[in-house]
């Protein structure tokens, strides 16, 4: 058995690139062997571990984690590691029972009826991989270097940030490009529009610059962590996921409510739009990112307020909100209710936990019942029953819109919270789903 040989039964480039980083003896509680057979227990994100046999004779295995499209990601990088450590493996007289029950129901013929791969796929894989690694390797330079600068504008102060011109934020840009952090580059850049942008903008740069450090001793500590974890850093510093891996995955087959989109421009000048899904039965929440290049327009086309039947798919991480869906079907039917946190503290319990996940969070929905819209001189808050509020991002005409659906009564708003207000995007009144913004 080669590496090539087990990379060969991978379902689809995704998984592939997975089971690399389960290779590693440090992400297994228990691992033994016993003739022919082995097995192996990995650890999750939670406290579960997840239990893995492989047995060469025949070359079947199994896993008891959900994913259905077998091997999955725990068997492959377990079948790596026996190949590459095989000391790691201690043998055992005896195996345990949830071995042993295996053993003995598995099937005479091998479990996989996957299609194998071919040389020429097999070999795009290696490099694939490979290049990963390189890219890793890269990445991690780039972060030394973003520790350095960080490090050093600290201990001049903030208030050396107002004499700094373009280059100094435009160089360090540069080098996070050049080595890889590519989401990293236009981040620096719009730190730099702060001191001029907005009154408070100390405390806005002293976040931003904590996030970033906190990105810093993440990916330096990348073996360290949880699967998901990890993943969700090497995103937030750049590495980008195929359409094409993510949508050969099985996902989450659903009616999915649109409850709010809105579109934008990046500061690279390029129009995006933001599409919140919502699933009836999972009750889970998908942000569809769309962008449009030299104003071509958008592959999918969704109507806010209507629902699509289809298969969903998250792109990995630590608290997943972004996914693609496969050839979403309108059902015919409209959104006539919504339902979400019954109060602000309710939300920000719910917004708490998602940062605890995934720190870098920047896209949160949310939907609230039972909160009254009120202008103020500082502008226009959502109150709940317990009179506690959060400020609006609205427009003057949204403003009047809201102001003029409530009526002084409590309606259900979904919007994204941005970490500093929330973005109303839509309502229910009286079982009628409005949008907001058109």
């Amino acid at each position: 058995m080669t590496e090539a040989n087990i990379l060969s039964h991978a379902p689809d480039l995704a998984t592939a690139d997975r089971s690399e980083q389960l290779a590693d003896a440090a992400k297994w509680v228990i691992l033994s062997h016993q003739e022919n057979l082995f097995w192996g227990r990995c650890r999750g994100s939670s406290s579960n571990t997840y239990k893995v046999t492989v047995a060469l004779d025949d070359l079947q295995f199994n896993c008891n984690c959900p994913v259905r499209n077998k091997p999955c990601k725990h068997i492959l990088g377990l079948m790596l590691l026996f190949v590459r450590q095989p000391k790691a493996f201690r043998s055992a007289n005896e195996a345990p029972d949830w071995v042993n029950n295996w053993k003995n129901k598995k099937s005479p013929k091998a479990s996989t009826s996957e299609k194998k791969k071919t040389p020429d796929e097999i070999a795009k894989l290696d490099k694939r991989l490979k290049n990963r690694l390189l890219r890793i390797q890269r990445m991690t330079a780039g972060v030394e270097d973003l520790e350095v600068w960080l490090l050093d504008l600290i201990r001049q102060g903030m208030a050396s940030v107002e004499e700094q011109d373009y280059k100094f934020w435009q160089d360090l840009s540069a080098r996070m490009v050049d080595t890889q952090l590519s989401a990293l580059g236009p981040k620096i850049r719009t730190l730099q529009l702060l001191p001029t942008t907005l009154e408070d903008w100390p405390d806005h740069l002293l976040r931003e610059l904590a996030e970033l450090y906190l990105l810093v001793t993440g990916f330096k500590q990348l073996d360290q962590l949880p699967e998901l974890l990890r993943e969700q850093i090497i995103r937030v510093a750049g590495i980008t996921d195929k359409k094409s891996d993510l949508l050969a995955q099985s996902g989450i087959v659903d009616q999915w409510g649109v409850v709010g989109s809105f579109e934008g421009v990046n500061l690279d000048n390029i129009a995006y739009r933001k599409t919140w899904l919502l699933g009836r039965q999972s009750k889970k929440y998908a942000l569809i990112l769309d962008y449009s290049f030299n104003n071509m327009g958008y592959d999918q086309h969704w109507q806010t307020g209507h629902i699509y039947s289809g298969e969903l798919v998250y792109y990995p991480g630590s608290f997943p909100l972004r996914a693609l869906i496969k050839i979403p079907d309108p059902t015919g039917e409209s959104i006539e209710s919504l339902k979400g946190a019954t109060s602000i503290n309710h939300f920000l319990e719910a917004y708490a936990q998602a940062l605890a996940e995934n720190p870098w969070l920047t896209d949160f929905p949310v939907c609230l019942q039972k909160v009254i819209p009120v202008q103020t001189k500082e502008g226009l808050v959502l109150v709940d029953s317990e009179n506690k509020y959060i400020p609006a991002l609205t427009r003057s005409e949204e403003t009047w819109r809201l102001l003029a659906l409530s009526a002084g009564h409590p309606l259900t708003i979904f919007g994204e919270w941005t970490g500093d207000a929330f973005l109303p995007l839509s309502a229910v009144v009286d079982e009628r789903f409005v949008v907001l913004g058109d």
